[in-house]
């Protein structure tokens, strides 16, 4: 089953989806949000594989060319999610079921895959949490997992 949630954005309508197969698997993607809500939390609790927005760097965001009303919109709540904001949430959802997660929605101007690793290791690592993590890449298709 699909399970289709709203996520906080500045698009209409954005939503994310939480899929849950008759095995008992689940996955859940969130992507283009700008702050994890309750219906997120929701969403993403007791999933066996996370896709999660990973989009900027607090400090590359703010060195890029983007002009300063867009550097605003981007980090806001109805913008995009940090490298720290989602290392925290993947923290704070993790569970023994959760085998993987992937950084999904990284910004080509504004991150870089090792600082976004980087920021995710560091927060699981600093609570002794060691799970897969991978950039899901723009151009590339990720490997098949089967769980």
């Amino acid at each position: 089953m699909v399970y289709p949630f709203d996520v906080m954005h500045d698009a209409e309508r954005t939503i994310g989806f939480r899929i849950e197969e008759s095995s008992g698997s689940k996955v859940a993607i969130a992507t283009d949000l700008g702050y994890i809500d309750n219906t997120v939390r929701e969403a993403f609790r007791e999933v066996d594989v996370m896709v999660i927005e990973c989009n900027y760097d607090y400090h590359k965001l703010m060195d890029c060319s983007y002009p300063w009303d867009l550097k605003a919109r981007v980090k806001s709540r109805n913008g995009h999610l940090s490298n720290n904001d989602c290392a925290r949430f993947i923290r704070e959802s993790h569970h023994e079921k959760l085998k993987k997660v992937y950084l999904a929605h990284m910004s080509k101007d504004s991150n870089d895959p090792k600082l976004a690793i980087d920021a995710v290791l560091d927060e699981l690592l600093r609570h002794n949490i060691d799970i897969s993590v991978e950039i899901a890449q723009q151009d590339v298709c990720s490997k098949l997992i089967k769980f």
